[in-house]
Protein backbone atom coordinates (compact mmCIF):
# COMPACT_ATOMS: atom_id res chain seq x y z
CA UNK A 1 0.00 0.00 0.00
CA UNK A 2 1.37 3.25 -0.97
CA UNK A 3 1.60 6.72 0.76
CA UNK A 4 -0.89 8.13 -1.49
CA UNK A 5 -3.64 5.80 -0.85
CA UNK A 6 -6.22 5.60 1.86
CA UNK A 7 -5.78 2.86 4.23
CA UNK A 8 -7.63 0.34 5.14
CA UNK A 9 -7.98 -3.43 6.26
CA UNK A 10 -10.67 -6.25 4.30
CA UNK A 11 -13.13 -7.86 6.52
CA UNK A 12 -11.27 -10.56 6.64
CA UNK A 13 -8.00 -8.76 8.32
CA UNK A 14 -10.45 -7.49 11.02
CA UNK A 15 -12.41 -11.22 11.79
CA UNK A 16 -8.59 -11.90 12.27
CA UNK A 17 -7.55 -9.81 14.69
CA UNK A 18 -10.92 -9.56 16.51
CA UNK A 19 -10.20 -13.95 16.73
CA UNK A 20 -6.64 -12.66 18.30
CA UNK A 21 -7.99 -10.14 20.65
CA UNK A 22 -10.45 -12.79 21.84
CA UNK A 23 -7.79 -15.29 22.61
CA UNK A 24 -5.41 -12.39 24.72
CA UNK A 25 -8.35 -11.64 26.66
CA UNK A 26 -8.93 -14.59 28.22
CA UNK A 27 -5.07 -15.58 28.19
CA UNK A 28 -4.35 -12.50 30.21
CA UNK A 29 -7.43 -13.10 32.00
CA UNK A 30 -6.09 -16.58 32.96
CA UNK A 31 -2.67 -14.89 34.27
CA UNK A 32 -3.97 -12.65 36.95
CA UNK A 33 -6.75 -15.79 37.94
CA UNK A 34 -9.69 -14.26 36.10
CA UNK A 35 -12.09 -16.38 33.90
CA UNK A 36 -12.87 -14.50 31.01
CA UNK A 37 -15.30 -16.59 29.15
CA UNK A 38 -15.05 -16.89 25.20
CA UNK A 39 -18.47 -14.87 24.65
CA UNK A 40 -17.60 -12.37 27.04
CA UNK A 41 -14.21 -12.43 25.29
CA UNK A 42 -15.38 -11.96 21.83
CA UNK A 43 -18.28 -9.23 22.58
CA UNK A 44 -15.01 -7.11 24.30
CA UNK A 45 -13.27 -7.76 21.01
CA UNK A 46 -15.23 -6.64 18.38
CA UNK A 47 -15.90 -3.40 20.47
CA UNK A 48 -11.70 -2.80 21.21
CA UNK A 49 -10.96 -3.75 17.13
CA UNK A 50 -14.10 -1.39 16.05
CA UNK A 51 -12.64 1.51 17.92
CA UNK A 52 -9.21 1.15 17.18
CA UNK A 53 -9.88 1.02 13.82
CA UNK A 54 -11.95 4.16 13.68
CA UNK A 55 -9.09 5.70 15.38
CA UNK A 56 -6.66 4.46 12.63
CA UNK A 57 -8.83 5.48 9.67
CA UNK A 58 -8.52 9.39 11.22
CA UNK A 59 -5.43 9.01 11.80
CA UNK A 60 -4.45 8.10 8.71
CA UNK A 61 -5.76 11.34 6.87
CA UNK A 62 -3.75 14.10 6.75
CA UNK A 63 -4.77 17.70 5.23
CA UNK A 64 -2.53 16.92 2.07
CA UNK A 65 -3.30 12.86 1.51
CA UNK A 66 -2.75 9.79 3.39
CA UNK A 67 0.19 8.33 5.96
CA UNK A 68 2.16 5.66 5.19
CA UNK A 69 0.20 2.47 5.68
CA UNK A 70 3.30 1.30 8.33
CA UNK A 71 2.30 4.33 10.91
CA UNK A 72 -1.49 4.09 10.36
CA UNK A 73 -1.04 0.11 11.26
CA UNK A 74 1.14 0.70 14.68
CA UNK A 75 -2.18 3.49 15.43
CA UNK A 76 -4.07 0.75 15.34
CA UNK A 77 -1.85 -1.84 17.06
CA UNK A 78 -1.30 0.84 19.66
CA UNK A 79 -4.85 1.60 20.26
CA UNK A 80 -5.28 -2.21 20.24
CA UNK A 81 -2.95 -2.87 22.98
CA UNK A 82 -4.07 0.01 24.91
CA UNK A 83 -7.81 -0.99 25.48
CA UNK A 84 -7.22 -4.59 25.40
CA UNK A 85 -4.87 -3.99 28.77
CA UNK A 86 -8.18 -2.15 30.25
CA UNK A 87 -10.33 -4.72 29.17
CA UNK A 88 -8.25 -7.33 31.27
CA UNK A 89 -8.12 -5.14 34.56
CA UNK A 90 -11.90 -4.73 34.05
CA UNK A 91 -12.33 -8.45 34.24
CA UNK A 92 -13.31 -8.65 30.50
CA UNK A 93 -15.85 -6.06 30.06
CA UNK A 94 -14.99 -2.64 27.55
CA UNK A 95 -16.44 0.17 29.44
CA UNK A 96 -19.90 1.44 28.36
CA UNK A 97 -22.02 4.37 29.38
CA UNK A 98 -24.39 3.16 32.21
CA UNK A 99 -28.34 3.03 31.49
CA UNK A 100 -31.37 1.95 32.47
CA UNK A 101 -33.21 -0.74 30.41
CA UNK A 102 -37.32 -1.09 30.44
CA UNK A 103 -38.51 -4.66 30.09
CA UNK A 104 -39.25 -3.97 26.53
CA UNK A 105 -35.42 -4.08 25.60
CA UNK A 106 -35.60 -0.03 25.27
CA UNK A 107 -33.65 2.34 27.04
CA UNK A 108 -35.20 4.39 29.95
CA UNK A 109 -35.11 8.21 29.87
CA UNK A 110 -32.97 9.56 32.92
CA UNK A 111 -33.06 12.70 34.83
CA UNK A 112 -29.28 13.24 35.69
CA UNK A 113 -27.27 16.88 36.47
CA UNK A 114 -24.07 16.16 34.94
CA UNK A 115 -24.24 13.55 31.54
CA UNK A 116 -19.62 12.57 30.84
CA UNK A 117 -18.53 11.23 28.30
CA UNK A 118 -15.52 9.08 30.36
CA UNK A 119 -12.47 6.56 29.54
CA UNK A 120 -9.64 7.03 27.18
CA UNK A 121 -9.95 9.00 24.12
CA UNK A 122 -11.97 7.47 21.29
CA UNK A 123 -12.58 8.58 17.41
CA UNK A 124 -16.59 8.21 18.22
CA UNK A 125 -18.22 6.85 15.07
CA UNK A 126 -22.19 7.21 14.47
CA UNK A 127 -22.90 3.96 15.66
CA UNK A 128 -20.37 4.39 19.38
CA UNK A 129 -22.10 8.07 19.47
CA UNK A 130 -25.32 6.17 19.54
CA UNK A 131 -24.00 3.83 22.27
CA UNK A 132 -22.41 6.21 24.42
CA UNK A 133 -25.56 9.03 24.58
CA UNK A 134 -28.20 6.17 24.33
CA UNK A 135 -29.70 7.60 27.88
CA UNK A 136 -29.12 10.96 26.91
CA UNK A 137 -31.40 10.06 23.41
CA UNK A 138 -34.35 8.36 25.15
CA UNK A 139 -37.66 10.50 25.17
CA UNK A 140 -37.99 12.25 28.39
CA UNK A 141 -34.85 12.34 29.61
CA UNK A 142 -33.50 15.65 31.20
CA UNK A 143 -29.39 16.58 31.85
CA UNK A 144 -28.32 19.75 33.01
CA UNK A 145 -24.75 18.99 32.45
CA UNK A 146 -22.96 17.83 29.61
CA UNK A 147 -18.99 16.84 29.51
CA UNK A 148 -17.84 15.38 26.21
CA UNK A 149 -14.33 16.63 26.63
CA UNK A 150 -11.27 13.93 25.35
CA UNK A 151 -14.11 12.18 22.52
CA UNK A 152 -12.90 13.35 19.23
CA UNK A 153 -16.00 14.27 17.28
CA UNK A 154 -16.57 13.47 13.33
CA UNK A 155 -19.51 15.14 11.25
CA UNK A 156 -21.27 11.89 11.76
CA UNK A 157 -20.46 11.49 15.76
CA UNK A 158 -21.71 15.12 15.52
CA UNK A 159 -24.95 14.77 14.15
CA UNK A 160 -25.72 12.22 17.33
CA UNK A 161 -24.63 14.23 19.93
CA UNK A 162 -27.07 16.91 18.14
CA UNK A 163 -29.75 14.55 18.38
CA UNK A 164 -29.13 14.17 22.12
CA UNK A 165 -28.81 17.49 22.50
CA UNK A 166 -31.82 18.95 20.83
CA UNK A 167 -33.58 15.91 23.16
CA UNK A 168 -32.52 17.38 26.58
CA UNK A 169 -32.41 21.09 25.33
CA UNK A 170 -34.78 22.33 27.86
CA UNK A 171 -32.76 21.25 30.62
CA UNK A 172 -29.80 21.93 29.78
CA UNK A 173 -27.53 24.94 30.97
CA UNK A 174 -23.84 24.00 30.90
CA UNK A 175 -22.11 22.51 27.87
CA UNK A 176 -18.18 21.46 28.24
CA UNK A 177 -17.32 20.31 24.15
CA UNK A 178 -13.48 21.20 25.06
CA UNK A 179 -10.99 18.85 23.58
CA UNK A 180 -13.53 17.41 21.30
CA UNK A 181 -12.26 17.20 17.44
CA UNK A 182 -8.27 16.03 18.23
CA UNK A 183 -7.02 14.51 15.43
CA UNK A 184 -10.07 15.14 12.63
CA UNK A 185 -9.19 16.82 9.65
CA UNK A 186 -9.83 20.40 9.28
CA UNK A 187 -12.95 20.41 7.53
CA UNK A 188 -14.47 17.70 9.24
CA UNK A 189 -13.38 19.26 12.75
CA UNK A 190 -15.56 22.39 11.98
CA UNK A 191 -18.11 20.73 10.26
CA UNK A 192 -18.51 19.11 13.59
CA UNK A 193 -18.30 22.32 16.07
CA UNK A 194 -21.54 24.00 13.77
CA UNK A 195 -23.03 20.81 14.33
CA UNK A 196 -22.83 20.86 17.94
CA UNK A 197 -23.37 24.73 17.99
CA UNK A 198 -26.42 24.80 16.28
CA UNK A 199 -27.50 22.07 18.18
CA UNK A 200 -26.58 24.01 21.67
CA UNK A 201 -28.43 27.18 20.19
CA UNK A 202 -31.87 25.36 21.27
CA UNK A 203 -30.46 25.74 24.79
CA UNK A 204 -30.22 28.42 27.54
CA UNK A 205 -27.20 27.77 28.18
CA UNK A 206 -25.15 29.18 31.43
CA UNK A 207 -21.93 28.20 30.72
CA UNK A 208 -19.91 26.90 27.57
CA UNK A 209 -16.48 25.42 27.57
CA UNK A 210 -14.96 25.38 24.38
CA UNK A 211 -11.02 25.14 25.35
CA UNK A 212 -8.46 23.21 24.36
CA UNK A 213 -9.71 22.65 20.59
CA UNK A 214 -7.60 24.14 17.55
CA UNK A 215 -9.87 26.79 16.73
CA UNK A 216 -8.59 30.33 15.78
CA UNK A 217 -10.77 32.71 13.97
CA UNK A 218 -12.59 29.86 12.12
CA UNK A 219 -13.11 27.81 15.00
CA UNK A 220 -14.73 30.60 17.01
CA UNK A 221 -16.81 31.33 13.72
CA UNK A 222 -17.86 28.10 13.48
CA UNK A 223 -19.13 27.87 17.04
CA UNK A 224 -21.03 30.97 16.60
CA UNK A 225 -24.60 29.32 17.05
CA UNK A 226 -23.36 28.36 20.71
CA UNK A 227 -22.32 31.88 21.27
CA UNK A 228 -24.92 34.45 19.80
CA UNK A 229 -28.21 34.98 21.34
CA UNK A 230 -27.18 33.14 25.16
CA UNK A 231 -28.91 36.02 27.07
CA UNK A 232 -28.31 33.79 30.51
CA UNK A 233 -25.03 33.24 29.60
CA UNK A 234 -22.98 33.42 32.87
CA UNK A 235 -19.80 31.52 31.80
CA UNK A 236 -17.29 31.07 28.57
CA UNK A 237 -13.96 29.10 28.60
CA UNK A 238 -11.80 29.81 25.76
CA UNK A 239 -8.37 28.58 27.01
CA UNK A 240 -5.28 26.94 24.62
CA UNK A 241 -7.64 27.39 21.14
CA UNK A 242 -5.40 29.83 19.23
CA UNK A 243 -7.29 32.84 20.57
CA UNK A 244 -5.52 35.14 17.72
CA UNK A 245 -6.47 38.62 17.84
CA UNK A 246 -8.79 38.00 14.88
CA UNK A 247 -10.27 35.00 16.99
CA UNK A 248 -10.52 37.91 20.14
CA UNK A 249 -12.57 40.35 17.19
CA UNK A 250 -14.76 37.21 16.83
CA UNK A 251 -15.49 36.34 19.80
CA UNK A 252 -16.54 40.46 20.78
CA UNK A 253 -18.78 40.26 17.65
CA UNK A 254 -20.75 36.72 18.27
CA UNK A 255 -20.65 37.73 22.52
CA UNK A 256 -23.26 40.65 22.37
CA UNK A 257 -25.47 39.27 24.93
CA UNK A 258 -23.33 40.01 27.99
CA UNK A 259 -25.02 41.41 30.59
CA UNK A 260 -25.05 38.26 32.36
CA UNK A 261 -21.75 37.08 32.24
CA UNK A 262 -19.59 36.39 35.11
CA UNK A 263 -16.79 34.43 33.61
CA UNK A 264 -14.45 34.81 30.97
CA UNK A 265 -11.55 32.00 30.72
CA UNK A 266 -8.81 32.88 28.19
CA UNK A 267 -5.28 31.13 28.71
CA UNK A 268 -1.97 30.29 26.53
CA UNK A 269 -3.14 32.27 23.37
CA UNK A 270 -1.42 34.20 21.19
CA UNK A 271 -3.80 37.74 21.57
CA UNK A 272 -1.46 40.17 22.05
CA UNK A 273 -2.83 43.69 22.71
CA UNK A 274 -5.48 43.97 20.29
CA UNK A 275 -7.04 40.50 21.22
CA UNK A 276 -7.17 42.09 24.80
CA UNK A 277 -8.59 45.40 23.60
CA UNK A 278 -11.67 43.18 21.79
CA UNK A 279 -11.79 41.28 25.00
CA UNK A 280 -11.96 44.46 26.70
CA UNK A 281 -14.94 45.82 25.06
CA UNK A 282 -16.80 42.51 25.73
CA UNK A 283 -15.82 43.40 29.74
CA UNK A 284 -17.10 47.38 29.77
CA UNK A 285 -20.67 45.10 28.88
CA UNK A 286 -20.58 42.92 31.46
CA UNK A 287 -20.95 44.54 34.91
CA UNK A 288 -21.58 41.48 36.67
CA UNK A 289 -18.02 40.27 36.18
CA UNK A 290 -16.24 38.12 38.60
CA UNK A 291 -13.89 36.62 37.47
CA UNK A 292 -11.37 37.08 34.61
CA UNK A 293 -8.53 34.90 33.53
CA UNK A 294 -6.08 36.09 30.95
CA UNK A 295 -3.20 35.16 31.28
CA UNK A 296 -0.03 33.59 29.03
CA UNK A 297 -1.66 35.48 25.77
CA UNK A 298 1.41 37.57 24.80
CA UNK A 299 -0.77 40.89 26.47
CA UNK A 300 1.40 44.00 26.77
CA UNK A 301 1.06 47.88 28.79
CA UNK A 302 -1.74 48.99 26.32
CA UNK A 303 -3.67 45.52 26.08
CA UNK A 304 -3.36 45.54 29.96
CA UNK A 305 -4.57 48.68 30.93
CA UNK A 306 -7.78 48.28 28.35
CA UNK A 307 -8.86 44.86 30.23
CA UNK A 308 -8.47 46.69 33.38
CA UNK A 309 -11.11 49.71 31.80
CA UNK A 310 -12.95 47.52 30.67
CA UNK A 311 -13.54 45.50 34.21
CA UNK A 312 -14.03 49.22 35.52
CA UNK A 313 -17.45 48.45 34.06
CA UNK A 314 -18.77 46.59 37.89
CA UNK A 315 -17.72 46.38 40.93
CA UNK A 316 -18.48 42.46 41.40
CA UNK A 317 -14.68 41.18 40.97
CA UNK A 318 -13.53 38.51 43.12
CA UNK A 319 -10.71 37.07 40.30
CA UNK A 320 -8.29 38.39 38.31
CA UNK A 321 -5.43 36.07 36.64
CA UNK A 322 -3.82 38.24 33.85
CA UNK A 323 -0.37 36.69 34.67
CA UNK A 324 2.52 35.71 32.30
CA UNK A 325 1.66 38.69 29.85
CA UNK A 326 5.00 41.71 29.81
CA UNK A 327 1.99 44.11 30.71
CA UNK A 328 4.92 45.98 32.28
CA UNK A 329 4.77 49.38 34.90
CA UNK A 330 3.08 50.99 32.43
CA UNK A 331 -0.05 49.10 32.94
CA UNK A 332 0.03 49.42 36.82
CA UNK A 333 -1.45 52.90 37.27
CA UNK A 334 -4.58 51.56 35.70
CA UNK A 335 -4.86 47.87 37.36
CA UNK A 336 -4.13 49.97 40.75
CA UNK A 337 -7.31 51.98 39.65
CA UNK A 338 -9.05 48.80 39.17
CA UNK A 339 -7.76 47.34 42.48
CA UNK A 340 -8.91 50.15 44.26
CA UNK A 341 -12.62 50.19 42.59
CA UNK A 342 -13.49 46.07 43.65
CA UNK A 343 -14.00 45.65 47.55
CA UNK A 344 -14.94 41.95 46.75
CA UNK A 345 -11.65 41.44 45.15
CA UNK A 346 -10.24 37.80 46.93
CA UNK A 347 -7.41 36.82 44.28
CA UNK A 348 -4.97 38.55 42.20
CA UNK A 349 -2.60 37.21 40.05
CA UNK A 350 -0.08 39.14 38.38
CA UNK A 351 3.15 36.79 38.77
CA UNK A 352 5.52 36.89 35.94
CA UNK A 353 3.93 41.22 34.70
CA UNK A 354 7.29 42.78 34.00
CA UNK A 355 5.87 45.13 36.61
CA UNK A 356 9.50 46.14 38.01
CA UNK A 357 10.00 47.68 41.66
CA UNK A 358 7.86 50.88 40.29
CA UNK A 359 5.21 48.59 39.17
CA UNK A 360 4.50 46.30 41.81
CA UNK A 361 4.25 49.92 44.87
CA UNK A 362 1.85 51.10 42.63
CA UNK A 363 -0.13 47.88 42.71
CA UNK A 364 -0.18 47.56 46.67
CA UNK A 365 -0.99 51.30 47.05
CA UNK A 366 -3.93 50.33 45.07
CA UNK A 367 -4.43 47.13 47.16
CA UNK A 368 -4.53 49.17 50.21
CA UNK A 369 -7.72 51.39 49.46
CA UNK A 370 -10.26 48.14 48.48
CA UNK A 371 -9.20 44.76 48.61
CA UNK A 372 -9.23 44.27 52.69
CA UNK A 373 -10.36 40.99 52.24
CA UNK A 374 -7.88 39.20 49.79
CA UNK A 375 -7.05 35.54 50.44
CA UNK A 376 -4.52 35.48 47.70
CA UNK A 377 -2.05 37.38 45.95
CA UNK A 378 1.02 36.74 43.36
CA UNK A 379 3.63 39.30 42.24
CA UNK A 380 6.56 36.94 41.89
CA UNK A 381 9.16 37.16 39.23
CA UNK A 382 8.37 41.19 38.37
CA UNK A 383 12.37 41.85 38.89
CA UNK A 384 12.17 43.17 41.93
CA UNK A 385 15.17 44.42 43.31
CA UNK A 386 17.25 44.60 46.56
CA UNK A 387 17.87 48.20 46.06
CA UNK A 388 14.26 48.80 44.92
CA UNK A 389 12.70 47.09 48.03
CA UNK A 390 15.28 49.24 50.23
CA UNK A 391 14.74 52.92 48.51
CA UNK A 392 11.40 52.34 46.24
CA UNK A 393 9.68 49.71 48.25
CA UNK A 394 10.25 50.92 51.84
CA UNK A 395 6.44 51.56 52.10
CA UNK A 396 5.30 48.47 50.75
CA UNK A 397 6.06 46.98 54.87
CA UNK A 398 3.43 49.33 55.81
CA UNK A 399 0.84 48.53 53.01
CA UNK A 400 1.42 44.71 53.76
CA UNK A 401 0.57 44.85 57.22
CA UNK A 402 -2.72 45.92 56.03
CA UNK A 403 -2.85 44.17 53.09
CA UNK A 404 -1.96 40.67 54.42
CA UNK A 405 -4.31 40.72 57.58
CA UNK A 406 -6.33 38.00 55.88
CA UNK A 407 -3.87 36.78 52.83
CA UNK A 408 -4.32 32.77 52.52
CA UNK A 409 -0.85 32.91 50.48
CA UNK A 410 1.13 35.79 49.09
CA UNK A 411 4.36 35.33 46.80
CA UNK A 412 5.97 37.81 45.21
CA UNK A 413 9.85 36.39 44.83
CA UNK A 414 11.24 35.27 42.12
CA UNK A 415 13.03 38.49 41.21
CA UNK A 416 14.68 39.68 44.08
CA UNK A 417 16.54 37.05 46.06
CA UNK A 418 16.86 36.84 49.77
CA UNK A 419 19.23 33.95 51.39
CA UNK A 420 19.59 32.34 48.45
CA UNK A 421 16.21 31.79 46.62
CA UNK A 422 13.12 33.73 45.78
CA UNK A 423 11.04 35.68 49.05
CA UNK A 424 7.84 34.02 49.55
CA UNK A 425 5.42 34.27 52.22
CA UNK A 426 3.05 32.31 53.24
CA UNK A 427 0.44 32.19 56.12
CA UNK A 428 -2.63 30.09 56.99
CA UNK A 429 -6.00 31.87 58.23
Amino acid sequence: MSAGTAWSLTPEQRESTINRVTANISAMGLARNITIGADVARVSAVQIERKAYTAAEVASNTTTGHRPASETIETYARKLGEQLIEVVRNGGMAQAQSTTTAADGSVESIELDCLELTGSREFLTKESATDALKAMLAPGSKVKQIRFSTQSFGRDAANVAADAIKNVSATLTDADISDVIAGRPEDEALDALRILSKALSSCSLRNLNLSDNALGEKGIRACADAITGQAALEGISLQNIGCSIYACKAVEELLQASQALRSIQLFNNMSDNEGAEHIARILARAPLMEDLRFASSRVGPRGGAALAQGLMAGRCLLKLDISDNPITVDAAPALAQLINSQPKLRVLNLNDTSLTDRGVATICAGLTGAAMDLEELGLALNEITPKGVAMELWELGLALNEITQGLGYMEWGGGMRRDGGPLQVSRQK
